[in-house]
């Protein structure tokens, strides 16, 4: 099961004069769903039970949240030249969140062990671009000439926890699954990385 929103909203373009144009844009994402990876294999073939049989936790949530906005900035220069200008920033949060089923007792074939662990991935990034575009003949061949440069940030902070060993197992029974018996979740921290680069670029082309 899933809940989905997701919108776009172009506030719209402003005509500042009739050679210069501001568009304002957004865009967003609402998520919420829960890990479901189906049945578990035992020998060649998927365990007789329901197909409705649910092997994880069913309280856990897996959220995702995402958010963009940006401006662009157009300005005709005489008959031939259009610069451009535009910028768009976007953040994030994601989380896979579960307990999901990771192997089956060899002993019994059906005593489950989960794989109780969440991590997180945040984002943020942000682009301002910046161009100009002209149209120009040479002789009897025309040109479309399109130069610019842009520069980026992007920052991802991202972390996972995991069960410790020392608390034992999280399992459930293939045949009859009792999601009220699961422990309370202990997670510890498992990884942590921290992603932050900046990078920039220049571009030129003539199309003829």
């Amino acid at each position: 099961m899933s809940l989905l929103v997701t919108g776009t909203k172009q506030v719209g373009q402003t005509i500042v004069n009739p050679t210069l144009s501001v568009r304002f844009y957004s865009e967003f994402l609402i998520q919420n769903s829960v890990n479901d990876q189906g049945i578990i294999a035992v020998g060649p073939r998927p365990a007789n039970v329901p197909i409705s049989t649910y092997l994880n936790d069913p309280k856990l949530i897996a959220p995702d949240r995402q958010g963009k906005v940006g401006i662009s900035v157009d300005k005709t220069v005489g008959s031939h030249w259009v610069l451009r200008s535009y910028e768009r920033s976007s953040v994030g949060i994601s989380t896979y969140n579960s307990r999901v089923a990771q192997s089956l007792s060899a002993k019994d074939n059906r005593t489950i062990t989960l794989n109780d662990s969440t991590s997180e991935q945040n984002i943020q990034t942000h682009y301002w671009i910046n161009e100009a575009v002209g149209r120009l003949r040479t002789g009897p061949i025309g040109h479309t000439l399109l130069g610019g440069f842009e520069l980026d940030r992007e920052i991802n902070p991202n972390y996972a926890k995991a069960r410790p060993a020392a608390l034992g197992a999280v399992t459930l029974d293939l045949y009859n699954p009792n999601y009220a018996a699961l422990p309370p979740r202990v997670l510890g921290m498992d990884l942590s990385n921290n992603a932050d680069g900046a990078y920039g670029g220049f571009y030129l082309q003539d199309q003829i």
